[in-house]
């Protein structure tokens, strides 16, 4: 139905279709981009984690700029699964816009195998699926308490079927044999519409809408929060080897950004400080992701350090450094309150691995050392737990005494955003 701009003496109209955003306005709008990926270089696990299962493996097609998912068989045991790190936040009232170019290679012809692509957790979320020969987009939701899929069948999508359907107002037939871009655009607001299109020659075409506003008593999915998330899978002994290729991927929040906001918290090791024996090393303070949040909520926020501190009370120097994921020997993390989604630790007493992001010294003359991260920084300075893996990050603050016994304290300040 056309969208008619109100209180107008002269109303202005125009059909509803994807060249409109989530919320109706005309996309003239500055989009915001809020992740982006290729994969040019190969894996980037920075972005992306993989789960294998199996014969199934990802291989990187350097020529391609493509990561190829393989069940590496028929065995009805393999499966690989790539979904990103952390979880894309949504903005009430903003739409959020999702591309994501792949291949579903070989088509629709894998019996026993189910590929899929969207954005999407084992909870909730929207996806594309290429189950056998059958081609559906899902709506999986967790409201209820239980997992529920709402499928809409090729022949059945409300706005085009591309071929598979006597609906088909564009004229053009997908090959699913070929590469394809993707979108998905969700105006949330917990009851609001989920739209998906396929952009060929260039224009965004529409494939399916699922409506929820006036037709649904409640949220129609838990949370808009979610991954990119890329599946393929055996269901039994399969006709071949499947495999999907991953090649980029992005998220846009509708008409622009919002400032990133959240809770401020501040960790410290006390007001005693930690004392260092000398050239012994130590780590002091750490903090690490919780697996799950406020009211026992699965943890699916972002724990973003905007600083940290290292002072000394000595003579004698300090060196120090900043270890994300070590892993600690003695560690008892405790939460830091019913209201955060952090753990901290000040117990730990040694530690091995994880990578060095930061590091100096500080002598007996000088009394801390601070940083101001910016936003380059904060972007790669995320903790969050690992739904894929079930791993939590950690960051540490490590200590090393040079010359002589020193007491050591740490700090770190973070913003929570969930």
């Amino acid at each position: 139905m056309p969208v008619v701009i109100p209180g107008s003496p002269f109303p202005i109209s125009w059909p509803d279709s994807v060249q409109l955003s989530a919320f109706s306005c005309i996309n003239v709008n500055q989009n915001f981009s809020t992740f982006s990926s290729q994969q040019q270089y190969g894996d980037d696990t920075t972005h992306w984690e993989t789960l294998a299962a199996g014969t199934g493996v990802t291989s990187f097609l350097p020529n391609e700029s493509t990561i190829l998912m393989s069940t590496g068989g028929t065995a009805s045991t393999a499966s690989i699964i790539r979904q990103t790190r952390l979880y894309n936040r949504y903005y009430p009232g903003h739409g959020l816009t999702i591309f994501q170019t792949f291949c579903f290679t070989g088509g629709a012809t894998f019996t026993n195998n189910t590929r899929r692509i969207g954005y999407f957790d084992t909870a909730n979320g929207v996806y594309l699926e290429c189950a056998g020969n059958t081609i559906s987009l899902v709506l999986r939701s967790s409201v209820s308490g239980a997992v529920v899929e709402t499928r809409a069948v090729q022949s059945a999508w409300n706005v085009d079927t591309f071929g598979a359907g006597s609906q088909n107002p564009s004229g053009v037939t997908i090959n699913w044999a070929m590469a394809q871009i993707v979108g998905f655009n969700i105006q949330w607001l917990g009851v609001g519409r989920l739209r998906i299109a396929f952009d060929i020659g260039g224009i965004l075409l529409g494939a399916h809408c699922f409506n929820n506003a006036n037709l649904v008593a409640t949220a129609y999915m838990t949370t808009a929060n979610l991954p990119l998330r890329l599946e393929n899978f055996n269901t039994g002994i399969a006709s071949g080897t499947a495999t999907l290729r991953h090649i980029c991927s992005a998220v846009n929040t509708d008409g622009g950004s919002e400032t990133s906001y959240g809770r401020l918290y501040c960790a410290n090791n006390g007001a005693a400080g930690l004392s260092i024996a000398n050239n012994h090393t130590t780590p002091v303070l750490s903090l690490q992701a919780a697996t799950t949040g406020p009211n026992s909520v699965r943890n699916t926020g972002q724990i973003i350090l905007e600083q940290y501190d290292v002072a000394i009370l000595s003579s004698n120097n300090i060196f120090w450094q900043l270890v994300l994921n070590p892993t600690l020997t003695g560690a008892s993390f405790s939460s830091f309150g019913s209201s955060s989604i952090a753990n901290v630790d000040t117990s730990a007493t040694a530690y091995s691995g994880g990578t060095v992001l930061d590091a100096g010294n500080i002598t007996g003359s000088a009394s801390a050392k601070g940083s101001q991260l910016n936003q380059a920084d904060i972007k790669t300075l995320v903790l969050a737990y690992s739904t894929l893996l079930n791993h939590q990050d950690v960051i540490t603050l490590v200590c090393t005494s040079v010359g002589g016994i020193t007491t050591a304290f740490c700090n770190f300040q973070w913003l929570e955003v969930w």
